[in-house]
């Protein structure tokens, strides 16, 4: 059906073949409609996954012999725009299944073919690979190996920060997918801490971080419970908290008394008899007291429940008092996560994060999304960061788009 003229037609190389190929026969592209031919046109349509993005790449057949493909993709919109025709990888793919499986055409016909097309080489300085499945794999696991070693290491100062008995509370400041969940959840995993993460919003309130309790049924125990009462039963216990500057006002108020600690004798007959402090315990013995007004008063020693607070380095302002209690840590993205990428597409990522940092857009490229693309100069990267970015701020887009030399019709 999809014949050598049709394809030759739009300067399609036996690497994008070969991809098409692979992409068919592994069954990540599946064919979703394939419309029988009624005398006037013919339509396929064939349904994959990009990262986070689905697309369903389509092919048009006339009666004169002609088709029509159509993508979401960014290889299709940069093809169509650089005059190189309509035809991306993933229509290759569909029309590969839309033929019951067979080739489209020779590779070796084609005026330039690779006969290497599974290794790197240079263009402008730069190296570019084929699309392969392995080679997109690799490229990805060589990614993610540098963000983990990232984020061992910010859980290493993490580590630090509880191996030093700080009576600060440690603050990580960074943007999102910087990996502070992550380097917490890791320290927790050395010590063999308790992790208990918590994460609210401007409706948050106390109750619904420790539970409701309505006359006498008790509601589900939530996140600020769970963990005073881990650490009340004698067990380490980390309460992170997470974008903590987004909470209500009132709620941080409420969590500013929290994170003082008491004399268990100043408060031993304040707590209700659901969790009364041990006759055994001694007066001078330092406790956290949390207190919501439709749950029974909670407590737990100090020694055993450490708090971590982390939030983004835009937006809310914090309380000075709170500041003086914290021990800030600012989180950088880390420049060594960007090693696999072209030099020109490094820099591009560089620029995203410090405009972030300056406070110049709301949003850079995320570990997530280097995680996430296919190879060196994986342009699609920047087109969904722009069309993100587009969604939270219009000025923001236009900014980071002419910064990117990206500008978009």
């Amino acid at each position: 059906m999809i014949t050598q003229a049709m394809v030759k037609q739009y300067s399609v190389t036996s690497d994008s073949l070969q991809f098409a190929k692979d992409h068919a026969d592994s069954g990540l592209l599946s064919l979703t409609s394939n419309n029988p031919d009624d005398g006037h046109v013919h339509t396929a349509t064939g349904q994959t996954n990009q990262g986070s993005l689905q697309l369903k790449p389509r092919i048009i057949f006339a009666p004169d012999q002609t088709c029509i493909s159509v993508c979401s993709c960014g290889a299709w919109y940069r093809n169509k725009r650089t005059g190189k025709g309509e035809w991306c990888m993933h229509t290759l793919a569909l029309g590969i299944l839309v033929d019951g499986g067979a080739p489209l055409i020779d590779p070796a016909t084609l005026a330039q073919p690779s006969k290497q097309p599974k290794q790197p080489k240079q263009q402008n300085g730069a190296v570019t690979y084929t699309r392969g499945r392995k080679q997109i794999e690799i490229f990805q696991e060589k990614n993610a190996t540098l963000i983990g070693k990232a984020v061992a290491d910010l859980a290493g100062v993490v580590e630090k920060h509880f191996q030093s008995g700080s009576e600060r509370i440690l603050l990580l400041v960074g943007g999102t997918g910087t990996g502070k969940t992550s380097a917490i959840r890791a320290a927790c995993r050395t010590f063999r801490y308790n992790f208990v993460f918590f994460s609210g919003d401007a409706t948050t309130t106390l109750s619904t971080a420790f539970g409701i309790k309505a006359g006498d049924v008790m509601g589900e125990k939530k996140e600020f419970h769970k963990a005073f009462e881990l650490a009340r039963q004698g067990e380490n216990t980390v309460l992170f908290v997470d974008e903590m500057l987004r909470l209500d006002p009132a709620f941080r108020d409420g969590m500013m008394k929290m994170v003082q600690a008491e004399r268990a004798g100043d408060v031993r007959k304040l707590i209700s008899d659901s969790c009364p402090i041990p006759d055994d315990m001694d007066d001078d013995t330092e406790v956290y007291v949390g207190k919501s007004n439709y749950w029974p008063m909670q407590w737990c020693p100090k020694a055993n429940l450490k708090w971590v607070f982390a939030t983004n380095p835009w937006g809310h302002e914090m309380d000075a008092a709170f500041s003086k209690r914290c021990h800030p840590v600012w989180v950088r993205y880390a420049e060594t996560v960007i090693a696999n990428f072209s030099p020109d597409f490094q820099e591009k990522i560089k620029r995203t994060w410090e405009a972030y940092d300056n406070g110049q857009c709301a949003m850079p490229i995320e570990y997530t999304a280097i995680k996430e693309a296919e190879s060196p100069s994986d342009d699609r990267m920047f087109e969904l960061y722009l069309d993100q970015l587009r969604l939270v701020s219009i000025t923001d887009y236009a900014y980071m788009a002419g910064e990117l030399g990206m500008i978009k019709q």
